[in-house]
């Protein structure tokens, strides 16, 4: 049976084989996909062991019959004026129109 937990240091390297596999497989398919080498630590550290101890972050793992079969991150972020008015300005030039001074301003 499948159990989703929070993920604990002992499931870090699972998670990275996880994630090495998920690389690999979208690197077929697109090779901006392709890791460069020592990504996976790189991946280990900076998402996973970080959202591990953040107050805003989460790991979870799906674990079956003792072995790390899934993982999921997820990380809460308040936006910042920079990154609305990005979405603002990436919205309207999907809608080919363009962005007036007021509708930045008003950000």
């Amino acid at each position: 049976m499948i159990e989703i937990i929070r993920a604990e240091e002992k499931h870090v390297t699972a998670i990275g084989k996880l994630w090495w596999e998920f690389m690999m497989f979208h690197q077929n398919l697109d090779h901006i996909f392709t890791p460069r080498e020592g990504a996976t630590i790189g991946f280990e550290e900076n998402q996973v062991r970080r959202l591990m101890k953040s107050e805003d972050g989460m790991v979870l793992v799906a674990v079956d019959n003792g072995k790390v079969v899934g993982y999921s991150l997820s990380e809460i972020r308040v936006p910042n004026r920079v990154s609305i008015v990005r979405n603002m300005v990436t919205s309207m030039i999907r809608q080919s129109r363009p962005v007036t001074a007021a509708e930045v301003s008003a950000g």
